[in-house]
């Protein structure tokens, strides 16, 4: 090891002529890359803490997400990474030897993802609804409160996130978000399910069963119809529920 130059003035030799020197151990430059430790791409701007009781010396990342510090030897350090959207890293040093080189892999930290589930027609906010994210074996499930609004914290936020939303008398909802970055809102507006309206026709005086009656429900442009079978009965799926329909019936020999 490199010892600092000692200096002392010890003015006229006299009497004395014993002169002990105490020298401190030079200090050693420390240097090392910090990366993300599943992409290994370089994280910039990153704080290198080393702190021994009261005293800190700190190292910001470049570009390469490289650092380099002057360290005093001698004494055991904890080693300190911050860095924005990362979970910190810390590491303990026993002694400066002939390591010299720290390098820090850390990971991003867990993501708050948040939305509101409406109607996409009314606009109506829909409470109870499931809202999943998943990823391979990652999934994170909550449910919609009053308002509609849900929120939920992502641990690991690398892979590509599918999300998902289920509600009763709605069409599941589905969409391919990705990795999670700086967009951490995600809105769904979902459609209720078809429906299926069903009922018979009778002879309004003897409650006979009406075979090939013709069935109708109109709304504007939207037309379902069906046609009653031996029994009178008929069964018709109305695929578009929001308008308000007018349901007409027409059969050989009845009025409509």
């Amino acid at each position: 090891d490199e010892y600092l130059p000692y200096e002392a003035e010890i003015g006229e030799i006299d009497e004395v002529l014993t002169f002990d020197a105490a020298l401190e151990l030079a200090p050693k430059t420390v240097t090392g890359v910090v990366t993300d430790a599943v992409t290994s791409a370089a994280i910039e701007g990153a704080s290198v803490k080393f702190a021994a009781g009261e005293k800190e010396f700190t190292a910001t990342t470049d570009a390469e997400g490289k650092y380099s510090v002057e360290l005093t030897q001698g004494v055991a350090y904890t080693m300190t990474v911050e860095a924005e959207n990362y979970s910190s890293y810390e590491y303990e040093i026993s002694e400066l030897g002939e390591v010299l080189t720290f390098d820090a892999a850390l990971t991003l930290a867990p993501k708050t993802v948040s939305g509101t589930i409406t109607d996409e027609v009314t606009g109506a906010a829909i409470e109870g609804a499931t809202v999943t994210f998943t990823a391979g074996e990652n999934v994170y499930t909550t449910s919609t409160d009053a308002e509609g609004k849900y929120s939920v914290e992502i641990v690991d936020v690398y892979p590509a996130y599918t999300m998902t939303v289920e509600a009763e008398s709605y069409d599941d909802y589905e969409n391919e978000i990705g990795v999670l970055a700086d967009q951490l809102t995600f809105d769904a507006a979902i459609r209720l399910s078809a429906k299926t309206v069903s009922g018979t026709v009778t002879d309004a005086v003897t409650s006979a069963a009406i075979e090939g009656a013709t069935v109708t429900f109109t709304a504007g442009e939207n037309v379902y119809s069906a046609v009653s079978d031996a029994d009178g009965k008929y069964s018709v799926e109305i695929a578009d529920v929001y308008p308000a329909y007018t349901m007409t019936v027409e059969a050989e020999s009845y009025d409509d």
